[in-house]
């Protein structure tokens, strides 16, 4: 007989992964559709008390990039964050704004 796997569930510390990139969200929301990179991402964060490297929110970025598809990314070197020009996008962007 096969032993089930049991997987915990540590609330807390997903909670600050959520918070912390609901912050990176709005922080390019912020950017008012100027580009925003990581550094100033993560010096934004530091003033919020959320101690992050920067791949770190390179992850983060990639992520919400690949997952919810809202922000790209410019492909430069360094590279620059944005909305895209959807209406998903520009609504999440102003929703975003408000609340920060």
């Amino acid at each position: 007989m096969q032993e089930e796997k049991i997987v915990k569930f540590n609330h807390a510390l997903a909670s600050k992964k959520v918070a912390r990139l609901l912050h990176v969200l709005m922080c390019v929301a912020k950017g008012n559709g100027r580009k925003v990179g990581t550094v100033e991402i993560k010096q934004n964060l530091a003033e919020k008390g959320i101690h992050v490297e920067l791949r770190t929110i390179q992850r983060d970025l990639n992520m919400i990039e690949e997952v919810f598809d809202l922000i790209k990314k410019d492909n430069c070197s360094p590279q620059g964050w944005y909305y895209e020009k959807s209406e998903d996008g520009q609504l999440i962007a102003s929703l975003l704004k408000e609340v920060a």
